[in-house]
């Protein structure tokens, strides 16, 4: 996201989720890091945690996109994978 003394943040950097289209929190979380940065040029940009959750959503997504005609399944099974408490807090990380 830093390339010299420009930096890219939010949808220009490629922060946004694949599955849920959901970008407003990566773009305040790097926006948050670029002004860091520039305030402080010490400072270790971390993205971490915004990198994990999207590297799950893509492989998610990946899922669907190679499932093929076995789509709707997977839509209706990860609806009642939602619905059972065990596996609600797992999914409910995985896309926000």
């Amino acid at each position: 996201m830093e390339f010299g003394n420009i930096f890219l943040t939010g949808d220009a950097a490629g922060l946004i989720y694949n599955f849920t289209g959901e970008g407003i929190y990566p773009a305040m979380i790097s926006g948050e890091e670029a002004g860091r940065k520039i305030i402080d040029p010490g400072h270790r940009v971390s993205m971490s945690g915004i990198l994990k959750e999207k590297r799950s959503q893509n492989r998610v997504m990946e899922v669907f996109v190679k499932s093929g005609p076995l789509k709707r399944f997977l839509y209706e099974l990860m609806v009642v994978v939602i619905k059972r408490k065990i596996f609600r807090n797992k999914m409910i990380k995985i896309f926000t």
